[in-house]
Parts: C-alpha cells; sequence; structure tokens
C-alpha cells in the first residue's frame, strides 16, 4: 500500500499503536509492517434514528510479521497467538514469514517482500535485521522470463480444469466429488495467477485465504464469492471444500452455479494480472 504514518488520522494513528504493541508483546518479531488498511461499515439498530439504522465507519489493518529463524513455535500458532493478543475487528489479515526465507527472496529480487518492505508501515523493525536488509530493496516489476511462464501454467492449469469438467460430461461421465474438485482446483489456481502478477510470488493456501488476502490488492474477485447471505455462504463452502469429509453432495444446480461462479473468477484474474503486466512492463 502507498499509505504512510501520516495520511492516518489521529484514531487510526492511536489504534495502530495498540495494536503494533499488541502482536510485538504476543509473539516477539524481529519485524512488523503494516502493509495495508481499509474501511469497513457496520450498522447497528438506534432507537434515535428514524431509519432505525446506525452506519458506522472503522479501520482494518493487515499486519506482515517476521519471526526468528529458530523459533520454535509454527507460523500457524503464532498466528492464532497475534489474533488473540490484538483488537480483533482491527486486524485485517496477518502474513509470517521466517528471516532467512524473507532475506533469501530479496536477494532473487522478490517483487513480494520488496513490495511490502517499499510501500508498508515499518512499525518495528529489529537493527541487525535491518541492516541485512538489500540496498536498494528490488525494484517492483518483472525481473525473469521464468516467472512469465510460471504464470501462465498457473492460469493454463486452472483453465485445463474447466476443459476437463467439459470433457467428462461430453463422454457421459458425471461425477459431481470431482467436479467439486476440478472447480476448487481451477479457483485456487486461477488465484495463485493473480497473487503472482501483483507481487512476483506464488502464495499458497485454500481459496477462502486468498480471497481473503486479494482485498489488499482488489475487491472485485471477493465479488465473485460476496457470501453476504446464507445461500451465498452454503455455495463458497461447497467451493472452499468445508463439507467434503461430511459427505455432502451438491445437486446438479449448484454445480452449475459454482462453475459459472468459476469462470468468472478466472476471467477476472486474468483481466487484472494483464493489466498489471502491463503497467509493469511500462516502468
Amino acid at each position: 500500500m502507498r499509505t504512510t504514518i501520516t495520511n492516518l488520522n489521529g484514531e487510526q494513528q492511536n489504534c495502530l499503536y495498540h495494536l503494533s504493541k499488541g502482536l510485538k508483546r504476543a509473539v516477539s518479531p524481529l519485524m512488523i509492517i503494516c502493509y495495508g488498511h481499509r474501511s469497513v461499515f457496520t450498522y447497528q439498530n438506534s432507537a434515535f434514528s428514524e431509519t432505525k439504522l446506525v452506519k458506522k465507519t472503522s479501520s482494518v489493518f493487515d499486519f506482515f510479521l517476521l519471526v526468528d529463524d529458530g523459533e520454535i513455535l509454527p507460523d500457524s500458532t503464532l498466528m492464532e497467538i497475534a489474533r488473540r493478543n490484538t483488537l480483533a475487528e482491527r486486524t485485517g489479515n496477518i502474513l509470517i514469514f521466517r528471516q532467512e526465507e524473507v532475506l533469501a527472496n530479496l536477494r532473487q529480487g522478490s517483487r513480494f517482500f520488496a513490495g511490502i518492505l517499499r510501500k508498508g508501515i515499518l512499525l518495528h523493525g529489529n537493527n541487525n535485521l535491518l541492516q541485512q536488509l538489500p540496498h536498494p530493496l528490488p525494484p517492483v516489476c518483472f525481473t525473469s522470463s521464468e516467472e512469465k511462464l510460471k504464470m501462465q501454467y498457473l492460469l493454463k492449469h486452472a483453465q485445463g480444469c474447466m476443459h476437463k469438467m467439459d470433457k467428462n460430461s461430453l463422454e457421459g461421465y458425471y461425477d459431481t466429488y470431482m467436479d467439486i474438485l476440478l472447480l476448487n482446483e481451477a479457483a485456487v489456481y486461477a488465484m495463485k495467477y493473480f497473487f503472482l502478477a501483483y507481487c512476483g510470488v506464488e502464495i499458497s493456501g485454500d481459496l477462502k485465504r486468498l480471497l481473503g488476502l486479494s482485498v489488499n490488492i482488489s475487491n472485485e474477485l471477493n465479488e465473485v464469492f460476496p457470501r453476504t447471505t446464507v445461500d451465498e455462504m452454503i455455495l463458497f463452502h461447497v467451493i472452499n471444500l468445508d463439507f467434503i469429509d461430511e459427505g455432502f453432495c451438491p445437486g446438479p444446480e449448484i454445480i452449475r452455479a459454482l462453475r459459472r461462479r468459476v469462470e468468472k473468477l478466472i476471467a477476472v484474474s486474468q483481466r487484472l494480472g494483464q493489466s498489471k503486466i502491463a503497467r509493469l512492463l511500462l516502468r
């Protein structure tokens, strides 16, 4: 993000200070960076309003934590501890990486880590670590043809999953379980393509995590799966494979609806990715 601390109002700066303090106390990171923030809106019933609803605006902050290689706790545990020791309603995404992984990727010209370090707000930094960062930081642009080939592979894999569904259908082979797996795979790989185009790194995780991280770049991908109603939540749980171990078997209507959504997700990811690539090549 291009945000600096001076762009935040007093309330936001105070909130950021307390969040940073909570993160530092909880997991003792070598570095804390606020790499994104956005406004969220909530509605509450009010007896003093004609509309009976009061709209409230608050800020949500996303954090990048860098921890020592010798930290014995796994990243997932550190993330849970971090969340429990911060203001939950003000904390968005938390990314946790180990020192050597970050330094190694920066030496290889990683756009992902370079982008966070260049545009984020440094809230806490170990002096020894800061001295080890490459100067200047890698540029936030393409550095090799290998990255472009990887992007092509990710996009083709997503599209290939959809073609396999078509092939199975033409051959009269119907397997709901296989269709859900193919749709999930296509959606995840489309998201990986999107992140590689924007950040220069292949980010892992399920569809829910990837969509959650994408809001720091664009809201368009989340709009494909809005999750604003019960029906939308069920649809998303199905595509995210949350019901797969419970033996839930979706009907053909859900499969068709999910197929349309995933096709749209691929198209949006491709459009946003190509737009980013064009901007990078013009620099």
